[in-house]
């Protein structure tokens, strides 16, 4: 489970950094909707970062929370 929090966080950081290139490339290429599009995009990609990061947080946690425990 904690393994898969983790893979899972990495999961959803790729994805972020991902819509945050695309973000990136409407903005260069212009234009007012695009503009509009990148920064609904960023924010969405920021809160998929918090959220990867979170994960990735809550799984080490609990391998720690294992490990301390002698399983």
């Amino acid at each position: 489970m904690n393994l898969l929090t983790i893979i899972g966080g990495l999961a959803v950081i790729g994805l972020s950094v991902f819509t945050g290139f695309i973000a990136i490339t409407l903005f260069i290429q212009g234009g007012l909707l695009s503009i509009f599009g990148g920064v609904a995009l960023s924010i969405v990609t920021l809160m998929m970062l918090v959220l990867g990061i979170v994960l990735i947080g809550i799984g080490c946690a609990g391998i720690v929370a294992r490990i301390r425990s002698g399983k």
